[in-house]
């Protein structure tokens, strides 16, 4: 059974090259102006920025579009002013920005929630004397925080940070002064923020801090520039922004990782910015401004498996900031920035990179393996333990079933060639119980 495998294995990569590659994929058009935000809900692509306008049919979305794997729509006619934050949490999309109004629903101050269907508020959003804004969104011990540049948060006086629960808005001790957050992460069970502050309740902490549930603390001397991005990999906190040094004068070139009680380069650090990351599978993808990281070529991303550095097919040709954010599930990565070009082919604001693409990609758990995929509408399904109790079952991107079959012999073929192009998910159920999940593009 292996040994056939392994025959198929080798006869498709050498008559079908492009299934076993990796590259980037360009979104139908892309959006204008850049992307900021990305977040993946009910199997689908959100990207908030500041655009107006999504895919080669110029579709109006004002600053906040959903991809469906084919095309680009708006959200009840979007939000008047920036979108920055997106998050997927207990069955709503969240957004957070500088909008006051998103889906015609106004007096929002900064932060609602979409069900798929409409928008809500959010216990009368954040406020500030001046301009309020979320920039940055997590979830600790079970609640929503948001953090970004605002003094209240609904009724409750809140500096910068503020802790959503459902009900009630909570302030964070004293929260943080002297700037903004950009960034928030849970590490080792503390909140982690990271941004342009000065200080966090009492202590001074330039530029990152933390938060035990109860008091603000400084993490080592901090650093000469802006926290743009924090993301916990292979247990330590990674830091990426503008910081060049730390507040002891320590060389960090835009990277350093965190391991509870120091702060230690990664590599050679990167040579510009960086404003993003994304744990996917056993690699952190790095996304910025820069083109050059622990002194090898990469243009605004680049992926770390805790040792080497790797580029993504030449990355991207970008302006202003480069990579913004990033978001990857179901063997694949999307990107969005202020880049028109990724892996060297045109891609607007928006791209796809596949992480794992062909044969055996995408499939894990009871020894299912799926191939080609892409395809052009045959998929074949093998395990090498069938079961008369193991169901596949295939929905469209809206969430329909539209077909199902045991897989009863080692090798099952599925005919999806009358389905329109576009993204798939398939689903296998032991005994009624979900074993394992992935994604189908039918080319």
């Amino acid at each position: 059974m292996k040994k056939h495998l392994l025959l198929l294995l080798i006869f498709l990569t050498s008559q079908v090259p492009h299934l076993m590659s990796q590259s980037w994929v360009a979104l139908d058009g892309g959006i204008t102006n850049g992307g900021m935000a990305t977040a993946l809900y009910n199997g689908q692509l959100y990207v908030g920025g500041n655009f107006t306008t999504a895919g080669s049919a110029n579709v109006t979305v004002n600053r906040i579009a959903k991809w469906d794997g084919v095309n680009w729509s708006d959200l009840n006619g979007g939000a008047n002013n920036t979108v920055y934050a997106l998050m997927d949490f207990n069955g709503a999309l969240y957004a957070g920005g500088r909008f006051n109004s998103i889906g015609g629903l106004n007096g929002v101050n900064s932060l609602a929630k979409w069900n798929g269907t409409t928008w809500d508020s959010i216990g009368h959003g954040l406020t500030s004397s001046g301009t309020a804004y979320v920039r940055a969104m997590t979830t600790y011990n079970g609640n929503i925080v948001v953090g970004g540049s605002f003094t209240m948060a609904g009724s409750t006086a809140a500096n910068n940070i503020a802790m959503w629960d459902g009900t009630n808005w909570t302030a964070l001790g004293a929260g943080v002064n002297g700037g903004i957050i950009y960034t928030l992460e849970v590490y080792n069970g503390d909140l982690y923020a990271g941004g342009s502050f000065i200080t966090a309740g009492t202590d001074t902490c330039y530029g990152i801090a933390k938060w035990n549930g109860t008091n603000w603390s400084s993490c080592g001397p901090g650093f000469i520039g802006n926290v743009l991005a924090l993301k916990t990999f292979n247990g330590q906190l990674m830091a990426g922004g503008t910081f060049f040094y730390d507040a002891n004068f320590n060389e960090f070139d835009f990277l350093a990782a965190w391991d509870g009680t120091t702060w230690n380069n990664i590599g050679a650090g990167a040579n510009d910015n960086v404003s993003s990351f994304c744990r996917y599978g056993n690699k952190l993808y790095i996304g910025g401004r820069f083109h050059n990281i622990d002194g090898n070529f990469a243009s605004g991303i680049a992926s770390w498996d805790g040792s080497v550095f790797n580029s993504l097919n030449g990355g991207m040709a970008f302006t202003q900031f480069g990579v913004q954010s990033m978001v990857a599930d179901e063997g694949f990565l999307y990107a969005t920035g202020t880049f028109t070009i990724a892996g060297g082919n045109p891609a607007i604001g928006v791209a796809q990179w596949t992480v794992l693409l062909g044969t055996n990609d995408i499939a894990s758990g009871e020894n299912i393996s799926l191939f080609p995929n892409p395809s052009n509408g045959i998929f074949n399904f093998q395990s090498e333990n069938p079961s008369a109790n193991r169901t596949i079952e295939i929905y469209n991107s809206l969430g329909e079933k539209i077909n199902s079959f045991a897989m009863k012999n080692e090798n099952e073929t599925i005919d999806l060639s009358g389905e329109a192009k576009g993204i798939y998910f398939y689903r296998v159920l032991e005994e009624g119980k979900i074993a394992s999940q992935g994604k189908l593009m039918l080319q």
